[in-house]
């Protein structure tokens, strides 16, 4: 009796054809059925290789009761695999071996860190240990996010990703400020801010260097008042800069026009008949005018000075935060809230070293 029924089970088994697609499908709904269709294909295809196939079943049987990841695994559901890692909150290199079976596991990972994805992130410093992963699209998105907006995206955590080779970081860094840089002025500054942020250099932020002083020197003489000598200076640097410069030639127009309307407004002063009460208020206007173009002079020194220190020291956090102190006593308030930003930047990375 015993034996007819192995005969029996063996003609039916036989006679129920298995393919490959039938046991990948069932393994992504019931595990354990996979496996049984895995056992029928073997005995149908005695002489056949099975092992790829046979890994990514029994690597999942024994994911399968994980009560943070066992779901996922089985359903090859890779969004909700990184959820539940970082609620498992580590990664074995062991685990690892297995998941990359299931899922050509740094392949994925890599898609989502170029999207920047909050878990991927996290399972990234997870798995720095056991794997490093491309860090060329995941750079390019950060370069990318910082330009688009400065003020709401910190794009240090990601530079700094366990997972990453720094060599390969800086290398990509300078390539996606170079080829940010190439597509034109509008990019010039927050490119500039970004490179002395992460303190990385690239083929041209020499001319940036000279681009984006420049910039801040004609905006200052725009808000504080400016001699012919130093717009002659400003116009000599301006001719010299070896980039795009529409932007920086439109200002220095309207400088153009303060400079020439000056020696006009002399003449129709000494040429007019004024009463004494007019000249009265006069006098006192310009005194008072006088004392805070005085100020203003001793600002916009200052400014400069302290621009110079942070040439020689482009990394200490507390020249930023004087020079941010500067552009507010001047109403430069923009100018003031990006130099709090590098300052804030260049205090955690010091940090962070220590």
């Amino acid at each position: 009796m015993r034996i007819l029924l192995v005969i029996l089970i063996a003609v039916v088994t036989l006679s129920f054809s298995v393919t490959k697609q039938d046991i990948l499908k069932a393994s992504r709904e019931d595990i354990e059925k996979a496996v049984k269709l895995l056992k029928i294909y073997i005995a149908q295809h005695p002489d056949e290789n099975v092992e790829d196939i046979g890994k990514i079943v029994f690597v999942k049987k024994k994911l399968s009761s994980d009560p943070f990841i066992g779901e996922a695994v089985v359903r090859e559901d890779f969004d909700a695999l990184l959820k539940g890692l970082v609620e498992k909150g580590g990664i074995s290199e062991g685990l690892l071996k297995d998941l990359e079976v299931v899922f050509n596991f740094k392949e994925e990972l890599e898609k989502r860190l170029e999207k920047l994805d909050e878990n991927a992130v996290k399972v990234c410093d997870m798995v720095g240990r056991y794997m490093k992963v491309n860090c060329e699209g995941v750079v390019e998105k950060i370069v990318d996010e910082y330009v688009e907006n400065p003020l709401k995206f910190d794009p240090k955590p990601y530079i700094d990703l366990a997972c990453f080779k720094k060599d390969d970081v800086r290398k990509s860094l300078s390539r996606a400020l170079e080829e940010k840089f190439e597509e034109g002025e509008k990019y010039y500054l927050k490119v500039w801010t970004l490179a002395k942020m992460l303190n990385v250099s690239f083929p041209h932020l020499k001319d940036l260097d000279d681009y984006s002083n420049l910039s801040m020197d004609i905006d200052e003489a725009l808000k504080n008042g400016i001699s012919e000598k130093t717009y002659s200076d400003l116009m000599r640097r301006l001719n010299n800069l070896k980039v795009e410069k529409v932007d920086l030639e439109k200002k220095m127009e309207n400088l153009r026009k303060m400079v020439s309307v000056e020696p006009k407004e002399r003449e129709r002063s000494v040429n007019g008949k004024k009463p004494i009460v007019t000249y009265i208020a006069v006098t006192v206007v310009s005194a008072a005018v006088f004392l805070i173009i005085l100020m203003l002079i001793d600002s916009r020194h200052s400014v400069k000075r302290m621009k110079r220190k942070i040439e020689k020291d482009p990394l200490n956090p507390d020249l930023h935060i004087k020079l941010a102190e500067l552009y507010e006593r001047i109403g430069r308030l923009e100018d003031a809230m990006e130099e709090y930003k590098i300052a804030s930047k260049l205090s955690e990375s010091k940090k962070d070293e220590d």
